[in-house]
């Protein structure tokens, strides 16, 4: 029977024990009260393990690996500093496995966090992240709520049974904030070259930061845009929803609907999604499924990278021992792009390192290949296109030279003679 409990009389030693592993909604649907109270009674059930997604609000710090071990997907938010302090272990792994892992056992979590919204039936809604989270609702032990007042209710799948409720809290506080940025002049120069590939119609997958708004923002004269993709920020609301170019009339499923599994944005975005049936936020076995995407006509997915040879092969985690980035959805939404009949698959990165000079085209990657070159399609530069896909090793070096940097093409050109001697 589900318990409504007062924050003043919660405890977590009455659900959770030494040595059982918890998890919580990440990201933008982080339950705070909920971690800001296992924070300060981490000592009585210490110790823990802690299956950590992305990771914004910092209420949960590296200092916190004086009672919890860690373990996460990559370097996104604030999970850099887990990383950064050697308190966090990788777990490598699309994130379309990630809900295979927690159901056979490979990931097993005992308590789960919630942060969810009610509406006026009495209906749960997972709000702005659904993702993994369906999996863990259904074989987590332990699963405590945080009912907020503030969190959007959103329309998907994705139903939360109340019997598989033990604890309700209230709260009423604001959700996390990940406010679009200005894009740099360099990322307006790459978002030129992107834009001519998508064509009226397509269906985009697009992640968030400076470059990707940089793209939306350069598709304001397109028409009957869809979305389908892993996360949304305000650029899609703002950019591209409200001015009517994202019309997702074009969609044979959801038609007339944005997909999502996670809204990464702000409270207008928020308000946006809030009761909106023109908004899902699904789980991941829907947002990163190929047999489903593959059935749009034309899917366009535009990712980023570290850095990519001269092959094309994409790394999009780490630069030696540093680990910068994730896997997270890239290769997922690649092949899925690459199964449809018109579809395009970008990567999308400014030439050069802007803190350390060195070039981001290179002959030999320094860290882990993320996307295969099997998998390349197009890359893109401030300094125009590279189509990789159905071209030569040989083929593909020259077109990579030709938008590396044009200060590092001389030293590019003198290591591609020995890599295409190789092959």
């Amino acid at each position: 029977m589900t318990k409504f409990i007062q924050k003043e009389n919660f405890r977590f030693k009455d659900w959770i024990h030494p040595g059982n592993t918890v998890s919580w909604s990440q990201a933008t649907s982080e339950p705070l009260t909920l971690t800001e109270m296992l924070v300060d009674q981490r000592h009585e059930v210490a110790p823990l393990s802690v299956f950590a997604g992305t990771n914004f609000s910092g209420k949960v710090s590296p200092l916190c690996a004086d009672s919890m071990s860690f373990v996460g997907m990559g370097a996104v938010g604030i999970n850099r500093d887990f990383l950064k302090a050697g308190v966090m272990e990788v777990l490598p792994c699309h994130l379309s496995q990630i809900p295979w892992m927690i159901r056979s056992g490979a990931l097993k979590v005992d308590a789960l966090l919630l942060q969810v919204s009610v509406n006026s039936n009495g209906s749960f809604s997972l709000g702005a992240v659904s993702s993994y989270l369906p999996a863990l609702i259904e074989n987590a032990r332990t699963i405590l709520v945080e009912v907020n007042e503030q969190a959007p209710w959103t329309f998907g799948s994705n139903v939360l049974d109340p019997s598989r409720i033990d604890v309700v809290l209230q709260s009423d506080r604001p959700m996390i904030q990940i406010p679009a940025k200005s894009p740099q002049p360099i990322d307006e120069l790459i978002a030129r070259h992107v834009k001519d590939l998508i064509p009226d119609g397509a269906i985009l997958q697009v992640g968030i930061g400076n470059l990707p708004g940089a793209v939306m923002r350069s598709l304001r004269d397109h028409k009957n845009l869809g979305i389908h993709s892993g996360v949304i920020g305000d650029e899609v609301l703002i950019e591209l929803i409200e001015t009517g170019v994202v019309t997702n009339a074009t969609k044979k499923i959801d038609q007339g609907v944005s997909v999502t599994g996670s809204l990464f944005g702000t409270d207008r975005l928020y308000r946006f999604a809030h009761m909106n049936p023109e908004i899902k936020v699904e789980r991941v076995e829907l947002t990163h499924n190929i047999s489903l995407i593959s059935q749009f006509e034309c899917f366009v997915t535009i990712n980023s990278a570290l850095e990519v040879d001269l092959t094309g092969q994409v790394n999009a985690e780490s630069i030696g021992k540093n680990y910068l980035g994730t896997i997270g959805g890239q290769t997922d939404f690649v092949r899925a792009a690459l199964s449809t009949q018109r579809g395009r698959s970008v990567v999308a990165l400014p030439s050069i390192n802007e803190s350390s000079g060195k070039s981001r085209i290179v002959s030999h990657l320094n860290g882990p290949t993320t996307t295969s070159r099997a998998d390349a399609d197009v890359i893109a530069t401030e300094w125009g296109i590279a189509e990789l896909r159905g071209k030569t090793i040989k083929q593909r070096v020259h077109a990579m030279i030709n938008i590396a940097h044009p200060d590092q093409r001389e030293i590019l050109d003198r290591q591609a003679h020995e890599l295409i001697a190789g092959f």
